[in-house]
């Protein structure tokens, strides 16, 4: 388990959630990026790849490996890494750490205010698109 105390069921309650998405995300530059959830399998796991030109990685937190499968060589690279403590797979401490250290004076934020305005702006863009059905363009909502 990754420690997330799940509260509430949103099937039981009045929380109106998507079953499953996916969405694509291209950049300026011709990278894209691509987001898949789904909240109605048994598998319990957050699960990360990304692929370029040498190879790829691929990140099962449950199963706490990462996996790098170089592009030309075939080769097999596994990585074990520390089972997460807390909530969002450990990164709930670590944000509120990094908040507190902020607000205390003892350190700045790694993100910037413009970085969390473009994440958030990205996540309401995706679920724009969900609802409506229609390419959203991050223009539309950075006005």
């Amino acid at each position: 388990m990754d420690g997330y105390v799940k509260d509430s069921c949103i099937y039981l309650s009045d929380r109106s959630v998507h079953d499953n998405g996916f969405a694509i995300i291209e950049y300026e530059n011709g990278v894209r990026a691509c987001h898949m959830e789904c909240f109605v399998t048994g598998m319990n796991d957050r699960l990360y790849t990304v692929v370029g030109t040498l190879g790829q990685a691929s990140l099962s937190l449950s199963g706490c490996t990462i996996t790098v499968l170089k592009r030309w060589s075939r080769e097999k690279i596994v990585y074990e890494i520390q089972e997460p403590v807390g909530g969002h797979a450990g990164a709930d401490p670590g944000l509120l750490e990094s908040f507190i250290r902020t607000i205390q004076g003892r350190g700045g934020n790694s993100a910037t205010l413009e970085q969390g305005m473009l994440s958030t702006a990205i996540g309401e863009a995706a679920e724009l698109s969900r609802a409506e059905n229609r390419v959203v363009f991050l223009d539309e909502l950075l006005k």
